[in-house]
């Protein structure tokens, strides 16, 4: 996403962005944790 884009958003937006965001790496991490993840490369990409 661009800062352009983010910019456009309100607040409530970026909170929802900002939520799925972290569920998503939750779930990364659980799974590399329980030796699930096959595509390790997705834990570096959601950290950023």
């Amino acid at each position: 996403m661009k800062a352009q884009e983010l910019r456009e958003k309100s607040v409530e937006e970026l909170n929802t962005e900002l939520l799925n965001l972290l569920r998503e790496q939750f779930n990364l991490r659980m799974q590399a944790a329980s030796g699930q993840l096959q595509q390790t490369h997705l834990l570096k990409t959601s950290a950023s």
